[in-house]
Protein backbone atom coordinates (compact mmCIF):
# COMPACT_ATOMS: atom_id res chain seq x y z
CA UNK A 1 0.00 0.00 0.00
CA UNK A 2 1.49 3.93 -0.80
CA UNK A 3 0.35 6.34 1.30
CA UNK A 4 0.97 9.81 -0.62
CA UNK A 5 1.76 12.24 2.55
CA UNK A 6 0.23 15.66 3.04
CA UNK A 7 2.57 18.50 3.39
CA UNK A 8 1.59 20.22 6.58
CA UNK A 9 2.62 23.71 7.76
CA UNK A 10 6.14 23.57 8.90
CA UNK A 11 7.23 23.22 11.97
CA UNK A 12 11.09 24.58 13.29
CA UNK A 13 12.55 21.24 14.38
CA UNK A 14 16.13 20.51 15.66
CA UNK A 15 18.05 17.85 14.57
CA UNK A 16 17.91 15.04 17.52
CA UNK A 17 20.79 13.53 19.31
CA UNK A 18 22.43 10.71 17.71
CA UNK A 19 20.67 7.76 19.00
CA UNK A 20 17.12 9.42 18.44
CA UNK A 21 17.58 10.12 14.39
CA UNK A 22 16.46 6.52 13.79
CA UNK A 23 13.23 6.58 15.32
CA UNK A 24 12.96 10.41 14.78
CA UNK A 25 13.42 9.37 10.92
CA UNK A 26 10.97 6.42 10.79
CA UNK A 27 8.09 8.24 12.70
CA UNK A 28 8.28 11.56 9.90
CA UNK A 29 8.77 8.46 7.13
CA UNK A 30 5.66 6.24 7.79
CA UNK A 31 3.48 9.58 9.20
CA UNK A 32 4.79 12.77 7.22
CA UNK A 33 6.60 15.23 7.96
CA UNK A 34 10.15 17.43 7.41
CA UNK A 35 13.57 16.12 8.07
CA UNK A 36 15.30 19.65 9.55
CA UNK A 37 18.22 21.20 7.44
CA UNK A 38 21.84 19.88 8.52
CA UNK A 39 20.26 16.46 9.45
CA UNK A 40 23.59 14.07 9.22
CA UNK A 41 23.77 11.11 7.47
CA UNK A 42 27.00 9.39 7.40
CA UNK A 43 28.67 6.51 4.66
CA UNK A 44 32.00 5.02 4.45
CA UNK A 45 34.08 5.90 0.64
CA UNK A 46 36.80 3.45 -0.11
CA UNK A 47 37.88 7.17 -2.17
CA UNK A 48 40.01 9.40 -1.02
CA UNK A 49 38.33 13.14 0.53
CA UNK A 50 40.03 14.27 -2.57
CA UNK A 51 39.07 11.42 -5.35
CA UNK A 52 35.52 12.69 -4.05
CA UNK A 53 36.17 16.53 -4.15
CA UNK A 54 37.33 15.81 -7.91
CA UNK A 55 34.21 13.56 -8.95
CA UNK A 56 32.11 16.56 -7.48
CA UNK A 57 30.60 14.66 -4.61
CA UNK A 58 28.78 11.42 -4.60
CA UNK A 59 26.98 10.12 -7.66
CA UNK A 60 24.50 7.09 -8.28
CA UNK A 61 25.94 4.45 -10.82
CA UNK A 62 22.82 4.14 -12.93
CA UNK A 63 22.83 3.25 -15.93
CA UNK A 64 21.42 6.21 -18.18
CA UNK A 65 20.29 6.39 -21.42
CA UNK A 66 21.47 8.71 -24.14
CA UNK A 67 20.89 12.40 -22.99
CA UNK A 68 18.72 11.00 -19.77
CA UNK A 69 20.15 12.86 -16.83
CA UNK A 70 20.32 11.42 -13.31
CA UNK A 71 17.26 13.58 -11.95
CA UNK A 72 15.34 12.20 -14.67
CA UNK A 73 16.27 9.08 -14.46
CA UNK A 74 15.76 9.23 -10.16
CA UNK A 75 12.41 10.35 -11.10
CA UNK A 76 11.31 7.95 -12.86
CA UNK A 77 12.35 5.17 -10.67
CA UNK A 78 10.85 5.97 -7.44
CA UNK A 79 7.33 4.84 -9.77
CA UNK A 80 9.24 1.82 -10.06
CA UNK A 81 10.50 1.49 -6.85
CA UNK A 82 7.06 2.42 -5.09
CA UNK A 83 5.32 -0.66 -7.14
CA UNK A 84 7.87 -3.34 -5.42
CA UNK A 85 7.36 -4.76 -2.57
CA UNK A 86 8.85 -2.94 0.24
CA UNK A 87 10.04 -5.47 2.51
CA UNK A 88 11.42 -7.34 -0.64
CA UNK A 89 13.71 -4.49 -1.97
CA UNK A 90 14.60 -3.61 1.35
CA UNK A 91 15.74 -7.10 1.94
CA UNK A 92 17.65 -7.13 -1.79
CA UNK A 93 19.45 -3.73 -0.97
CA UNK A 94 20.56 -4.41 2.41
CA UNK A 95 22.30 -8.35 1.28
CA UNK A 96 22.64 -7.37 -2.36
CA UNK A 97 24.58 -11.06 -2.93
CA UNK A 98 21.36 -12.50 -2.53
CA UNK A 99 19.55 -10.11 -4.98
CA UNK A 100 17.05 -12.16 -7.48
CA UNK A 101 17.42 -10.92 -10.62
CA UNK A 102 13.56 -9.58 -10.93
CA UNK A 103 14.72 -6.68 -8.10
CA UNK A 104 18.79 -6.19 -9.94
CA UNK A 105 17.69 -3.16 -12.07
CA UNK A 106 16.89 -1.53 -8.54
CA UNK A 107 19.57 -2.45 -6.64
CA UNK A 108 22.78 -2.42 -8.82
CA UNK A 109 24.17 0.51 -11.01
CA UNK A 110 27.07 0.91 -13.54
CA UNK A 111 29.85 -2.26 -13.16
CA UNK A 112 27.94 -3.77 -10.55
CA UNK A 113 27.80 -1.22 -7.36
CA UNK A 114 25.20 0.06 -5.97
CA UNK A 115 22.73 1.67 -7.86
CA UNK A 116 22.14 4.64 -5.22
CA UNK A 117 24.44 6.25 -2.38
CA UNK A 118 23.60 4.58 0.68
CA UNK A 119 23.86 6.23 4.31
CA UNK A 120 23.48 6.08 7.99
CA UNK A 121 21.23 8.02 10.20
CA UNK A 122 24.02 6.87 12.94
CA UNK A 123 27.70 6.58 12.25
CA UNK A 124 26.98 2.51 13.02
CA UNK A 125 24.74 2.80 10.01
CA UNK A 126 25.13 3.44 6.21
CA UNK A 127 27.63 2.07 3.99
CA UNK A 128 31.11 1.20 5.28
CA UNK A 129 34.79 0.75 4.42
CA UNK A 130 37.31 3.41 4.35
CA UNK A 131 37.34 6.66 5.11
CA UNK A 132 33.93 8.09 7.00
CA UNK A 133 31.97 10.80 5.70
CA UNK A 134 28.89 12.95 7.20
CA UNK A 135 26.58 14.10 4.72
CA UNK A 136 24.26 17.25 5.63
CA UNK A 137 20.64 16.95 4.22
CA UNK A 138 19.09 19.68 2.65
CA UNK A 139 15.57 20.05 4.26
CA UNK A 140 13.22 17.03 2.63
CA UNK A 141 9.97 16.77 2.71
CA UNK A 142 8.29 13.02 3.55
CA UNK A 143 6.34 12.75 -0.04
CA UNK A 144 5.06 9.21 0.18
CA UNK A 145 5.53 5.74 1.91
CA UNK A 146 5.11 1.97 0.46
CA UNK A 147 4.59 0.26 3.52
CA UNK A 148 3.75 -3.40 4.70
CA UNK A 149 3.70 -5.19 8.24
CA UNK A 150 7.16 -6.19 7.61
CA UNK A 151 8.72 -2.83 5.56
CA UNK A 152 8.51 0.26 3.76
CA UNK A 153 10.43 2.43 1.69
CA UNK A 154 9.48 6.46 1.75
CA UNK A 155 10.49 8.87 -0.49
CA UNK A 156 11.89 12.34 0.31
CA UNK A 157 12.33 15.13 -1.95
CA UNK A 158 13.55 18.74 -1.26
CA UNK A 159 10.31 20.38 -2.23
CA UNK A 160 7.04 19.66 -1.74
CA UNK A 161 6.36 17.81 -4.26
CA UNK A 162 8.70 15.09 -6.41
CA UNK A 163 8.00 16.61 -9.61
CA UNK A 164 9.54 19.88 -8.39
CA UNK A 165 12.38 18.33 -6.39
CA UNK A 166 16.36 18.10 -7.03
CA UNK A 167 17.37 15.87 -4.37
CA UNK A 168 15.58 12.64 -3.87
CA UNK A 169 16.40 10.24 -0.99
CA UNK A 170 14.62 6.86 -0.24
CA UNK A 171 14.10 5.93 3.56
CA UNK A 172 14.70 2.50 3.73
CA UNK A 173 12.96 0.45 6.86
CA UNK A 174 12.84 -3.17 7.45
CA UNK A 175 11.41 -4.21 10.83
CA UNK A 176 13.02 -2.43 13.73
CA UNK A 177 15.75 -1.67 11.25
CA UNK A 178 15.20 2.33 9.91
CA UNK A 179 18.89 3.26 10.12
CA UNK A 180 19.70 3.52 5.85
CA UNK A 181 18.86 5.90 3.05
CA UNK A 182 19.65 5.89 -0.28
CA UNK A 183 20.26 8.80 -2.46
CA UNK A 184 19.11 8.62 -5.90
CA UNK A 185 20.57 12.15 -6.98
CA UNK A 186 23.97 13.32 -6.57
CA UNK A 187 25.44 14.80 -3.84
CA UNK A 188 27.21 18.08 -3.88
CA UNK A 189 30.84 18.09 -2.01
CA UNK A 190 29.16 21.43 -0.19
CA UNK A 191 27.36 19.05 2.14
CA UNK A 192 29.69 16.24 2.72
CA UNK A 193 32.36 16.38 5.35
CA UNK A 194 35.26 13.82 6.34
CA UNK A 195 34.62 12.80 9.72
Amino acid sequence: MITIHQIREEQTVEVPVLDQRTAFLKKLTMGGGIVPEGFPVYRGDTRTWFDIKKAGGFVPSFELSSGETVLEYAKKRVGEIMKLSAPDFVFYWKYPSRCIEQYQPFVFGAEGRAAGVAAGCGKEGGQKGGQEYAICLPKLYSLMVSHHKMGAIGVYGDKTSLEESTAIWLHLIMGPDAAEMVSLTAIPIDRIQPV
